[in-house]
């Protein structure tokens, strides 16, 4: 399912670079001139001034640079200008999920409206089966009579959320069983 292999003990995993703020893009270009893989998840935004509109290109995850290493050479990274730490615990980098990478990959390559999500509570786990976004697992939400799935990265607690239609998705549970989200909420006969 993915287009790269994952590798195995942590050996060059995905991190969380917690950055200076609105320099991820440089910290993220230094970071690939040092020959690591960096990745800033962008989206262009219309940003209204006093006497026009412009378009910018904001990242998803202000303050984050998502690059991969081995977790024994994160000196490097950490003498980078404008880095001021490594999401974890403690001493220790905690690494991102490939899979967490790869769904955020995904949403923006799909061309789909995206916006940022800030993860406050579960909601109910869906698979998309038809669309764009079709073998993507994630969270849906309703927001102004709207369906969303939300795409977390779970380290830092936040996500991404894109706009769904009822009919593409369908609910995952704990047992991998599946069920048609369009029955969620509907009544239930009693017994």
């Amino acid at each position: 399912m993915f287009p790269y292999q994952i590798p195995a003990n942590n050996e060059r995993a995905w991190f969380a670079v917690f950055v200076r703020t609105k320099f991820e893009r440089t910290v993220g270009r230094i970071l690939s001139e040092k020959g690591y893989e960096a990745y800033v998840p962008c989206q262009y935004e219309k940003r209204k001034w006093m006497d026009r509109i412009k378009i910018t290109e904001v990242p998803l995850f202000p303050n984050y640079v998502f690059c991969r290493f081995a977790p024994e050479h994160k000196l490097p990274i950490l003498t980078t200008p404008d880095v001021y730490s490594i999401v974890g615990a403690g001493k220790n980098p905690t690494p991102v999920p490939f899979e967490e990478i790869y769904a955020i990959q995904r949403m923006l390559q799909s061309g789909v409206s995206l916006e940022a999500a800030r993860v406050v509570g579960a909601g109910e786990p869906v698979r998309v089966i038809a669309g764009p976004l079709k073998g993507l697992e994630g969270t849906v939400m309703k927001i102004k009579n709207s369906w969303r799935l939300v795409v977390t990265v779970t380290l830092l607690q936040r996500g991404v959320a894109a706009e769904i239609s009822r009919d593409d998705v369908e609910t995952v549970r704990n047992d991998r069983e599946t069920r048609d989200i369009r029955t969620i909420g509907a009544k239930q006969p009693s017994i």
